[in-house]
């Protein structure tokens, strides 16, 4: 099973021949050309979703914008016709995760998107789509910890295979990584410096690998940064990755 996570940046009209408006056409396409069972997304405002889902009859939705009904989300997209929805819930990272909220520090409020997903062979997994804080890394770290406590709390009443997957805003080398790997999730990259995620529509000067997916109870059969202009278009000015798994 492909799993895709993917930013595809809020809509801005400043964003000019990159806008939002411009780009759907496009990620509409490659995204019913890839047929992905599950896509994570990040950046992604209720207008934006309503033309997504118009574009995408395939898919249908999961999760809330981060404040109190408005704003950015990190929806999951998923093929009813392969994947079941058992119940999903959208939990701030504070320490008060039912009620909108931000951490101190944090310069937005941030989410995560967790849902419980059943095959058609009835094999049950959890998903978690998610999107950090671009400052300091001591507030993505503490968010990391707050989201994999969560994780716990939920694995602990009902222990499934977990995949956590999202714009982390952070390097490769950053502290929130062992957090994961002390936890039991496995890097979705097979190799030590991944490719570059994040481009900035293509700018040189700001590039960096900052989108993750983690794993932890099924087997990865492969990770792939995916081009992010396909149609001679920029999708988003981050770049879509694709990690394939199995059950173990």
């Amino acid at each position: 099973m492909d799993l895709l996570t993917f930013n595809l940046r809020i809509a801005l009209e400043s964003d000019g021949k990159n806008c939002f408006r411009l780009r759907l056409p496009h990620i509409a396409r490659f995204l019913e050309a890839g047929a992905y069972p599950l896509v994570c997304t990040q950046e992604v405002d209720p207008g934006m979703l309503r033309d997504l889902l118009r574009s995408l009859p395939r898919y249908r939705s999961v999760g809330l914008p981060r404040d109190d009904g408005r704003g950015e989300g990190t929806p999951i997209l998923y093929d009813p016709a392969v994947l079941r929805l058992e119940h999903a819930e959208t939990r701030w990272l504070t320490e008060t995760p039912d009620v909108p909220s931000a951490l101190a520090g944090s310069r937005f409020t941030r989410i995560a998107v967790i849902a419980v997903f059943q095959t058609r062979r009835g094999r049950r997994f959890r998903v978690v789509s998610t999107h950090l804080d671009y400052g300091e890394a001591s507030v993505r770290f503490r968010q990391t910890e707050l989201l994999l406590g969560l994780i716990a709390k939920d694995h602990a009443a009902d222990p499934l295979p977990c995949l956590v997957a999202g714009d982390l805003n952070a390097l490769p080398d950053e502290p929130l990584h062992a957090a994961f790997r002390r936890a039991r999730f496995r890097s979705a990259y097979l190799a030590n410096i991944p490719a570059l995620t994040f481009h900035a529509f293509g700018n040189p000067d700001v590039q960096a690998t900052i989108d993750y997916v983690y794993l932890r109870g099924v087997r990865l059969t492969g990770a792939v940064v995916l081009p992010s202009a396909p149609y001679g278009q920029f999708l988003s000015d981050h770049d879509p990755v694709r990690v394939g798994f199995t059950f173990r």
